[in-house]
């Protein structure tokens, strides 16, 4: 019996007056270091709303509301990573 890793990913695209929020990832992170970005994580056996609220706390001190986040959109892909 073979198992499938399943990795879920959660994006927040927060645009207001025409500006998106990025953060900028640390310089020895571990993946993208130095680059901007939209505020991510992994869902960690969560709703996928309650992980953008609590990765825009950690990565931006935000605090937002699951209620007021939108689904924007949805990519499945299988056989990742290789």
């Amino acid at each position: 019996m073979s198992v499938t890793l399943n990795v879920l990913g959660a994006h927040l695209y927060l645009e207001r007056d025409g500006a998106v929020l990025l953060g900028e990832r640390s310089a020895d992170a571990a993946f993208g270091a130095g680059e901007w970005h939209a505020l991510a994580g992994h869902v960690e056996r969560e709703a996928v709303r309650a992980c953008v609220v609590r990765e825009a706390q950690e990565e931006a001190g935000l605090v937002l509301d699951a209620e007021d986040l939108t689904l924007i959109h949805t990519v499945h892909l299988l056989g990742w990573p290789p």
